[in-house]
This record gives structure tokens, C-alpha cells and sequence, in this order.
């Protein structure tokens, strides 16, 4: 199961000054989520986290390129940029403490 962690009124006005929203992102996780559940023991070990992986950036396209976020991929890296051109999200895989503001997150 995803879960993500806004656990402050900062998190979730943070995001509203990025053009983002929680909610929008909880929908995006799920529907990653229901994408990689149809994985079964016989596939590759790796394909159930690609999947959530690729699910997790295309449903963020689709979900913000219609209020101006532009899809890009510099060097390969698959990108969401913000209409501003200020700064740029991405789906990245996370330690343990990813989400909690008390904690030190760190990609793997």
C-alpha cells in the first residue's frame, strides 16, 4: 500500500504554492498502485517496482500537463517541469523515512 505523508498544514500549503496537492498526488499512487498489482510471482522480480515507477510519472503528466507542467526527459531522466521553468518533480524510490519531516530521507 502507498501512503503519503502530509502531516502538517505547511506540507499540503507548500505543495499548493508548487501547483500541487496532496489529494492529486494520493491519486496518482493509487492508480500506480492498481497498475502494479497485476503483477503475479512469474514476472520478473523487477517489473512490479518499473511499473509503479512508470505509472507514477506518467499519471503525474497526465494529471499536470493540462495546467501547464510540461513533460521532459533530459539526459533520460523522466521529468514533470513546472510552467515557470523554476524547478522540476520526478517518482524516485525512497528509504523508510521518506514522508516524515522528524526523519532523514534518502533515495536508494
Amino acid at each position: 500500500m502507498t501512503v503519503v505523508h502530509a502531516e502538517s498544514p505547511r506540507v499540503r500549503d507548500r505543495l499548493a504554492k508548487l501547483g500541487l496537492s496532496v489529494e492529486a498526488i494520493e491519486d496518482v499512487l493509487r492508480r500506480a498502485e492498481a497498475e502494479r498489482s497485476i503483477c503475479t510471482p512469474l514476472d520478473p522480480v523487477s517489473l512490479p517496482g518499473n511499473i509503479f515507477w512508470g505509472r507514477t510519472i506518467r499519471f503525474l503528466r497526465e494529471t499536470y500537463k493540462p495546467v501547464g507542467w510540461n513533460s521532459i526527459s533530459p539526459s533520460n531522466v523522466s521529468l514533470l517541469l513546472a510552467s515557470s521553468g523554476d524547478f522540476a518533480i520526478t517518482a524516485s524510490s525512497g528509504s523508510v523515512e521518506t514522508g516524515y519531516a522528524a526523519l532523514t530521507p534518502s533515495t536508494r
